[in-house]
């Protein structure tokens, strides 16, 4: 895959919470300075996401070139390392692998320690968490800040949401049918940082036969990016509050959508 040029937000006045960009596990989101907060895109996918000529937005990529390759088994394989430079502890390792393990539990998802596979995912602590969209061809690296007090990116919840996006999948708020389902309030929220909530509108990306999913670990919690403190999203349907932005597992629907973009 030929090498792109990479979208970064740049400039923005990025809403943090103790450390950096690195954030309590219980916020259940990844507030960075990336493109929807935690994600490094081409110059082709950021066109494709926000294109407003495009039409019938979703949250997964059409496109296979973005996709990882299946063994002869018929499993998608996506192989892994860390990085030695970024500290990680054999408990902090197992934490992430437990995310992986969990993906590999409900999909045909494989995650594999590299030999000497040329597209590979890099496993790095950098400034907070974040992935790159599918697969980019060659190394790729995927950020899970080392905790320090207990906060940072080291939470299996985490470390899901984030792998899922380097699968191919953006966030479930993004949607272009959010608004059905969800109320947002961008008064609360800086206006660097209204970028995070602008819909996907592009016929790249699919809902692969499944509906909004409030329940989804790729939606952001009520209060993302908050810049008072109040609700910045909520649910029309009041019983869904407490698990919007959940961290803690694969909804019915994110296991259906990965299973149905891999076809497995």
């Amino acid at each position: 895959m030929k090498m792109k040029f990479l979208i970064t937000l740049v400039g923005l006045s990025i809403f943090q919470c103790v450390l950096g960009n690195a954030i309590p596990n219980s916020e259940g989101a990844e507030y960075g300075d990336k493109v929807q907060g935690d994600l490094v895109v081409t110059n082709e996918q950021f066109n494709e996401m926000y294109n407003p000529s495009m039409r019938s937005g979703r949250t997964g990529l059409l496109s296979t070139n973005y996709r990882w390759p299946k063994n002869s088994a018929g499993q998608v394989e996506v192989p892994y390392t860390f990085r030695s430079s970024s500290g990680f502890t054999t408990s902090q390792q197992n934490v992430i692998i437990s995310g992986m393990q969990e993906i590999e539990k409900y999909t045909c998802v494989r995650f594999i320690k590299r030999t000497n596979q040329v597209d590979y995912v890099e496993i790095i602590s950098d400034s907070g968490c974040w992935s790159y969209l599918g697969r980019r061809g060659g190394q790729q690296t995927l950020s899970l800040q080392r905790n320090v007090n207990g906060y940072g990116c080291v939470w299996k919840g985490t470390a899901i949401h984030e792998f899922i996006h380097a699968l191919g999948y953006t966030h479930m708020q993004n949607h272009i049918d959010r608004d059905k389902y969800v109320k947002v309030y961008l008064e609360n929220v800086s206006s660097s940082q209204r970028h995070n909530f602008e819909k996907v509108t592009s016929s790249s990306h699919g809902n692969f036969n499944t509906e909004y999913d409030i329940e989804s670990i790729m939606h952001y919690g009520s209060t993302a990016f908050s810049s008072n403190g109040k609700y910045v999203m909520l649910p029309y349907d009041s019983s869904k509050l407490s698990v919007m932005g959940q961290r803690e597992r694969l909804s019915s629907g994110d296991i259906a959508r990965i299973k149905n973009m891999y076809q497995c």
